[in-house]
């Protein structure tokens, strides 16, 4: 395949001459997993100006030996590179490292009668539990290795341990459930330890000897609960009066673990004088750049990529999430997951011609919504863009960002919708650049034919603004240098022609003042955290432009009468001036189905009943990706999403429009 404008030049190292020490001026990111010793894979980077490798050294299973790559950060600084180690806070191997027996046994989760649990199904591989303090001190030092071995950043991979519906229940943790009931849990902390209601509201037996020794809730045994209860075989139907309970204590002891765990790496780095940030394998709280896996938006059609859809105000809601659950504006990285999809690694499974265009098109969408996509540099299943053909394409890209850095940088999301084109098959992202007064509309072609880009020709925009522009200009990845293309003002909207549009081109109209932008700034699309988890709240705030609070609790799952233990349906309290349009997208459902409702101030006014289609019982299939609507009332209201179905519904984002 010709890759066009690729010149010699862009493969040459264009990046800064030192590290940035702020990574919020990042713009290229690239995934590295597994370059631990490789000159190859450093080699690479010679010709990419990345501001931040990803997860090039990684502990698994048996530790890295980084003490011996202590000259690979060095590299990477001199290329400008931040470099990135990273630890697994799920995977325990029977004898890592040299652990004993007994010291597993510590460390290692356990099901609910007590016994070992193979992880993921494999003999020999277990879970760590998050409530082991050996277990905690095992990770810590690993990532203490890393930092005296020179890393920047570290990725923490499943920081909840990868916990399934059937372990959990080792001892350290059960302990750490009972102190939650008496001094944690916002239902239970004031209660006496004699207190009836332990009896009343949960059906635990303080006069029972097994499951309380002492006749006090300061003794309580979960097990011997669960046991007295025959809730061992599986303790999280809905008959265990104390699942919810559970439910809520896993959530919080996550949520510590994980807090504790970045401010021991934090304290640490700081003693030594060195800046280490943080992110983990999914959108996290607390983390300096958010970094998720894009193997669940993977679209695909017959082997080939299908570009058919729009995917920039999925980015972009990603990117509203990803921020809001960290508390500051961070990076956000879409990666390509290497472990998931079938086939395993859906990157690279389709043809070279594939992967190139769904770099140069869904790596600009990802761009243009605000987010940042990390190329895959090197990795497992045979991903090395040395040798498998995309790495002309991704050195060139990469120059082309930090080229124009400033476009992604320093300007403000105002929408996806709105401007007008006869051509089919393409997303735009408008971006507001205030310090030059400046409308970013990034246009990304979705045409394709075998895999291929269909280059399409004379591609007119109209845009919602009623002030002619100074000058209009033109970049792109595609061609050389800045083009200027005429506008004219017609009936209130700015009209412009791209003379061709091949994957990306950003088009840049410059005024001499801020012009009315009221008509381009669109509704937020609220894009929700998949968790196979009760949320710890159920009531979120909607400011008056669409806007959510507390988006790290809002679960993508919509629980139903299956599993009552997880289920808290989302309640939104809004006050709008005038009535708006509500919109919940269902992407998937269970295999028995699901019935999803929205109520207004208590009372159901929508009702769509979920029946399943596909037979999969699979959360990232889109058998449905269909859209529940109701306009809400301007005023003050709580409007409500429940499913009263059989089982969960999936919702893939919600809008006040």
């Amino acid at each position: 395949m010709i890759i066009p404008f690729i010149l010699l030049s862009t493969l040459m190292r264009q990046g800064p001459s030192l590290p940035l020490s702020d990574l919020k001026q990042a713009v290229v990111f690239t995934i590295n997993e597994g370059s631990g010793g490789s000159a190859h894979a450093m080699a690479l980077m010679e010709k990419i100006p990345a501001n931040l490798m990803i997860r090039s050294w990684f502990k698994w299973h048996e530790a890295p030996p980084v003490a011996q790559w202590i000259n690979q950060p060095k590299q990477a600084h001199q290329l400008g590179i931040l470099f990135g180690g990273g630890i697994t806070c799920s995977a325990l191997y029977d004898g890592e490292n040299g652990l004993s027996q007994s010291q597993l046994l510590d460390m290692a989760t356990r099901d609910a009668e007590g016994k070992l649990v193979n992880a993921w199904g494999q003999p020999g591989i277990r879970h760590g539990s998050l409530s082991s303090p050996a277990y905690l001190d095992y990770m810590f030092r690993w990532c203490r290795e890393q930092i005296d071995a020179g890393v920047d950043s570290l990725f923490m991979d499943e920081r909840e341990a990868a916990i399934e519906a059937k372990e959990g229940f080792d001892d350290h943790t059960l302990n750490a459930f009972r102190v939650f009931l008496m001094r944690d849990n916002q239902n239970t902390k004031a209660w006496g330890l004699r207190d009836s209601r332990w009896k009343r509201e949960f059906d635990i037996d303080l006069s029972d000897s097994k499951a309380c020794p002492t006749g006090s809730i300061d003794s309580f045994r979960y097990r011997a609960y669960l046991q007295a209860h025959s809730l061992l075989k599986d303790p999280n139907v809905s008959s265990n009066k104390l699942a919810g309970q559970w439910n809520a204590f896993v959530t919080w002891r996550n949520d510590h673990a994980w807090a504790d765990l970045q401010a021991r790496i934090r304290a640490y780095a700081a003693e030594k004088g060195h800046n280490v940030t943080i992110c983990a394998n999914g959108l996290a709280p607390g983390v300096d750049l958010q970094v998720l896996g894009v193997w669940d938006r993977w679209m695909t059609k017959q082997g080939r990529i299908d570009l058919s859809e729009n995917q920039i105000p999925v980015w972009h809601g990603i990117v509203e999430s990803g921020q809001e659950l960290a508390g500051k504006r961070v990076p956000v990285v879409l990666f390509q997951d290497w472990g998931f999809g079938n086939p395993p690694f859906p990157f690279m499974a389709v043809p070279l011609a594939d992967r190139i265009t769904w770099i140069r098109t869904k790596g600009a969408e990802i761009y243009a919504a605000g987010g940042f996509f990390a190329f895959p540099v090197y990795g497992p299943e045979g991903c090395d863009a040395g040798a498998n053909g995309t790495l002309p394409i991704i050195s060139h890209l990469a120059s082309f960002y930090q080229a124009h850095k400033e476009l992604f940088l320093n300007s403000e999301w105002l929408g996806w919708q709105g401007i007008q084109t006869a051509a089919r098959d393409i997303s735009i992202a408008k971006r507001w650049m205030p310090a030059d007064n400046t409308l970013a509309l990034h246009v990304v072609n979705r045409k394709l034919l075998n895999g291929e880009i269909q280059t399409q020709k004379l591609v007119s925009l109209s845009i919602p603004v009623s002030a002619k522009p100074v000058n209009v200009q033109v970049v792109s990845p595609d061609f050389d240098s800045r083009q200027s293309i005429p506008a004219s003002l017609t009936g209130g909207r700015i009209l412009v022609e791209l003379p061709k549009l091949d994957a990306y081109a950003i088009v840049l109209l410059r005024f001499s003042s801020p012009p009315n932008l009221d008509l381009l700034r669109d509704p937020l699309r609220i894009v929700p955290n998949a968790m196979w988890s009760r949320p710890a709240r159920n009531e979120f705030t909607v400011s008056p432009t669409g806007k959510v609070t507390g988006l790290g609790d809002l679960n993508a799952f919509l629980q139903a009468r299956l599993h009552p233990e997880l289920k808290n349906s989302p309640t939104f309290v809004t006050d709008f001036a005038h009535p708006t349009q509500f919109r919940v997208h269902i992407r998937s459902v269970a295999s028995i189905g699901a019935r999803v409702c929205i109520s207004i101030d208590g009372q159901v006014k929508t009702v769509m009943a979920l029946p399943d289609r596909d037979g999969k019982n699979d959360p990232s299939a889109k058998e449905y990706d269909q859209t529940v609507e109701y306009l809400v009332p301007r005023g003050p209201h709580r409007v409500t999403v429940d499913n009263d179905g059989a089982d969960w519904a999936v919702v893939d984002w919600y809008e006040f429009k």
